[in-house]
């Protein structure tokens, strides 16, 4: 939980990604008092105490998604404003949203002024809102799920992911710039106080593009690969390829505030396939992990071992963790379930895919609380 300011209407942003959280905290945070939730039951436990005036609320989300979470909301409170936020707009999403209780629902990426607008026409309207329709009370498995599983291709599916994981970067990106072109001074001579402050956010603009045109990479490739199909090249260096990896998140981690670290790399490991492929594996396995490392001490580890059969790329974070019961779900093979924990977006669903071509696979080892370690492995060459 972060509070921002202490002045005005308190505000609560619920959002698993801390990086749309910061684009409203920018966009907001002038005016409002605001309070920041990871999830639905943190959420509720700061309503309980804090009494927020508007929550903001993330539709996909793990471990309990928005429209459960706006049930929850409702069983508390009738008349909270509840603003529904979702990458994946639908009319059978905003027709539950608004059937559960929501009093309005925006599309990311939120215009500026569309969020600003939307929050002030809730705090300023009397609070008559409608209660929840109990014929959808029970929504942990309805259309929500449902428009997850619509048959799609192949690459339609990651089209989405790629869509979705763009969105955050490019909306922290929007914001930045803004922000930064207010610090321009009319005449010709930048305030004093502003030098840094500006130099501040041309950096992590900076970084942020970089990311993106990392995210934009990822997906050339994945296409391309899917067209060749070629994987048959080699042998390479399995230490060359952590250090690869290392120098293309690097601009994330800045930007989430994580520190990456390298554990015990095994010299000698060779690997054969596709080099690009397995190095955005790797990629994707760290970006999770520095998703999912902790708001106090935010580490990723990244290490490498092999046996005479294998080589294994290990990367550990130290976030909340994934409670047992949750772990069989995060295994799964559905990339796009973010209802119920499942992998996210384009990152696990190319390792997913990259793993299925080179005769490897994933494992995971989590201790709720404590964080979760990811296992990358290959087959070893010599």
């Amino acid at each position: 939980m972060i509070s921002q300011t202490t002045k005005g209407p308190c505000l609560l942003i619920v959002d698993d990604d801390d990086s749309v959280r910061e684009v409203f905290r920018c966009i907001l945070q002038n005016e409002y008092r605001i309070i920041e939730a990871s999830g639905v039951d943190e959420a509720l436990s700061i309503i309980d105490r804090e009494r927020p005036d508007l929550v903001t609320l993330d539709i996909r989300m793990p471990e309990k998604n928005g429209l459960e979470g706006l049930r929850l909301i409702r069983e508390r409170s009738e008349d909270l404003p509840v603003v529904m936020i979702t990458a994946f707009g639908s009319i059978d999403t905003a027709c539950e949203a608004m059937r559960l209780g929501a009093s309005d629902f925006l599309e990311k990426p939120c215009g500026y002024d569309q969020l600003r607008g939307t929050v002030r026409k809730h705090l300023e309207k009397p609070k008559h809102f409608h209660s929840p329709d109990s014929s959808t009370a029970n929504v942990a498995g309805g259309r929500e799920r449902q428009f997850d599983r619509d048959p799609t291709s192949l690459l339609g599916k990651a089209s989405m992911a790629f869509a979705h994981d763009l969105t955050n970067p490019l909306q922290v990106l929007d914001i930045l710039t803004r922000s930064s072109i207010q610090l321009l001074p009319s005449g010709d001579e930048l305030l004093p106080g502003n030098v840094e402050v500006l130099r501040d956010k041309l950096k992590r603009i900076e970084l942020v593009a970089s990311w993106c045109s990392n995210l934009s990479h990822q997906w050339a490739s994945l296409a391309g690969a899917h067209a060749s199909r070629e994987f048959g090249n080699g042998p390479h260096k399995a230490e060359e390829i952590v250090e690869q990896a290392l120098d293309l998140t690097r601009p994330y981690a800045e930007i989430k505030r994580v520190v990456l670290l390298k554990g015990h790399l095994a010299s000698y490991a060779l690997l054969k396939g596709d080099l690009l492929q397995i190095q955005r594996a790797l990629v994707n396995l760290i970006t999770n992990a520095i998703q999912a490392s902790s708001t106090q001490g935010r580490e990723v580890r990244v290490s490498l071992d092999c046996d005479s059969s294998s080589v294994k790329f290990i990367v550990t974070d130290n976030g909340s963790g994934i409670p047992p019961a949750r772990l069989a779900d995060f295994m799964r093979n559905d990339p796009f379930d973010r209802t119920n924990g499942g992998p996210h977006g384009l990152g696990l669903f190319i390792v997913d895919w990259i793993l299925k071509n080179h005769g490897g696979k994933l494992q995971l080892f989590s201790q709720h609380g404590v964080g979760t370690t990811a296992e990358l492995i290959l087959p070893l060459t010599c």
